[in-house]
């Protein structure tokens, strides 16, 4: 993961990996969401927060590998 802060703030993220589909997704729809966001609210965030930005309960297992 590259990440440029400008202020406190994530002025840019850019992340390599590898995984299943589901996970590629959800760093891909996580990382514009950060973009932005101060760094002290990045530590407050869970698993929840990302399934809930995901909009689909049915992954919560998916999140914890049961499906990748």
């Amino acid at each position: 993961m590259h990440i440029r802060v400008d202020d406190g703030k994530i002025a840019e993220l850019r992340f390599h990996g590898q995984g299943c589909a589901i996970s590629q997704a959800a760093a891909s729809i996580a990382s514009e969401e950060y973009v932005g966001m101060p760094l002290e609210r990045i530590g407050e965030l869970d698993g929840e927060w990302l399934i809930d930005l995901l909009g689909n309960p049915d992954l919560g297992d998916a999140a914890q590998g049961a499906r990748c």
